[in-house]
């Protein structure tokens, strides 16, 4: 057996499998858009052998349902489940990591749960990346005391928050953020009033002030893309017949 003869293997990645091969299907699986039937089946299940696992990616990998037994390893450090549309997990699943410093969930459609679950890591977690997961919910302020949080990107989720709660000892280590729409004051905000810009770009300048580079993996205007609400009582179209 593979683990047998691994057994001591630290760092493994799952993707695509070449022609007429698929992965076993878990619990609750998806129909697939093509007819599997006299595919050769990989049992996915196998790498739970895998006891000293370190670094696991699954990234593009054609897996279909829940796998209960891929999310435990106790001295994983780093989970990347990145695009994998049909692969269902939760968040509250991740508590078989107690180690984990990098979490990558970009582009996940099945991915659920809420950020406080994430708080099981508040002394480990160091990156974390859950853009464009639209199940994933929650209060930025959930992680404002993870003493080792570098970086944050939640573009393009529900979770929900107002960057003005951020104070001074909020997110000590944080280096790179990007926030979602949701959180009043994210990426591509509308706002109601004209009057509330100047408290949130007072904001801006005090995390800018803090550290510098907190928004250069976008630049700053993309980070943001702030507009006016089309319902604000502010809001006006111009009068072309007047140009």
């Amino acid at each position: 057996a593979m683990s047998t003869a691994l057994p001591n293997l630290e760092q493994l990645m799952i993707s695509k499998l070449g022609s007429g091969h698929v992965y076993s299907d878990g619990d609750d699986p998806e129909e697939w858009d093509i007819d599997h039937i006299n595919y050769i089946i990989h049992d996915i299940n196998i790498i739970s052998s895998f006891r000293k696992l370190r670094i696991l990616t699954f990234y593009e990998a054609p897996l279909t349902g829940r796998y209960p037994d891929l999310f435990e390893f106790p001295l994983l450090q780093e989970l990347s489940i990145a695009c994998c549309q049909n692969l269902k997990f939760d968040l509250d699943m991740l508590r078989g990591f107690p180690l984990l410093e990098v979490l990558d969930f970009r582009d996940n459609q099945h991915l659920t749960g809420n950020i406080s679950s994430l708080r099981a890591f508040k002394g480990t977690l160091k990156s974390l990346d859950i853009s464009r997961c639209l199940s994933v919910r929650g209060n930025i302020m959930e992680l404002a005391d993870f003493p080792r949080l570098k970086i944050l990107f939640l573009d393009d989720t529900p979770v929900a928050g107002d960057i003005r709660n951020i104070r001074a000892n909020d997110f000590p280590a944080l280096q790179s953020l990007y926030l979602p729409k949701n959180v009043r004051g994210g990426s591509e905000y509308k706002f109601q009033q004209i009057s509330e810009v100047p408290s949130f770009m007072q904001t801006i300048h005090l995390l800018l002030q803090r550290t510098p580079t907190l928004f250069s993996k976008y630049c700053l205007s993309p980070a943001f893309d702030w507009t006016l609400s089309e319902d604000s009582p502010d809001w006006y179209e111009e009068d072309e017949s007047k140009i």
